[in-house]
């Protein structure tokens, strides 16, 4: 004869034991997430560094070849310390600074990588760095809107780190070209006309 009540006390501490198992093994992936993230910044020692600053303003700064950019961390690990705690989801917005200098308010860059809800916190955080490394290719990239603005934001359309590879993103998303000289971009219209945007290079001057 089966016991029902046995069998039903078993299989509630089964599923209890499964709520565990899982809690732990996102802790599990975490941990092996903090070892990637350890070994890019080990392998790029001279361009991803902590900030002299201590917490709560602390960042971990990252020399990309188009800029310098500081990912404030203490949201980062209060995430991790209570993710119930702050309502505010997803990395914070990374800051830009112009190559050899720090500035006081610079640019931010709000990067939100796609397809990241399934993989660790620590893995997300290692694959934003390992992008800011390699940030020519993250220029590049048609769905980083906010990274691109935040560093056209930092050096304006003047000849700058970044004028080259914004001027190829325009030819090669909008068919447009830009001079930099004559402060003008230029698109072909319809029944080939050709607009012509000047004053590109004039502060006072915005899209």
């Amino acid at each position: 004869m089966t016991n029902e009540t046995a069998e039903s006390k078993n299989g509630r501490h089964q599923r209890t034991q499964t709520i565990f198992d899982d809690i732990a093994e996102t802790q599990r992936l975490n941990l092996v997430g903090i070892e990637f993230l350890r070994g890019i910044i080990e392998d790029h020692s001279d361009r991803v560094y902590h900030g002299v600053l201590e917490r709560p303003r602390s960042n971990l700064i990252i020399r990309g070849d188009l800029a310098n950019y500081c990912i404030p961390l203490e949201r980062i690990i209060q995430a991790f310390a209570n993710p119930f705690a702050d309502s505010t989801r997803g990395i914070p917005p990374v800051q830009v600074h112009p190559m050899g200098k720090w500035v006081r308010n610079p640019d931010r860059a709000c990067i939100q990588p796609n397809g990241h809800s399934d993989i660790p916190g620590t893995d997300s955080l290692g694959i934003l760095v390992a992008a800011l490394i390699s940030d020519r290719d993250l220029f590049a990239d048609p769905s980083q809107g906010p990274f691109r603005n935040a560093l056209m934001g930092t050096y304006g359309m003047i000849h700058s780190p970044v004028s080259d590879l914004y001027a190829d993103f325009l030819e090669k998303q909008y068919g447009a070209t830009i001079d930099y000289d004559a402060a003008e971009i230029s698109i072909k219209g319809t029944h080939g006309f050709t607009w012509h945007l000047g004053g590109i290079n004039d502060p006072e001057v915005s899209s």
